[in-house]
């Protein structure tokens, strides 16, 4: 179960990255980011390495929305 647990985490991570990849425009990256970061920190203790790396997507959600063209 708790493997389980983290490997939930990892494909919470691996939807970021690939969110980021995609929606280069900061503002969906930061909700998507801020969702997923909510979810993965109310699943389980053990997924504080897993969110601690969200935040760091999190960040690059909100460089993103704030240095995007589209918000200009």
């Amino acid at each position: 179960m708790v493997m389980l647990m983290i490997a939930a985490g990892w494909i919470l991570i691996g939807a970021q990255i690939a969110l980021f990849s995609y929606l280069i425009t900061g503002y969906y990256m930061l909700v998507t980011s801020m969702l997923s970061f909510a979810v993965c920190r109310t699943v389980h203790p053990l997924l504080i390495l897993a969110c601690t790396l969200g935040i760091g997507i999190v960040l690059f959600g909100i460089a993103g929305f704030f240095t995007s063209p589209t918000q200009k």
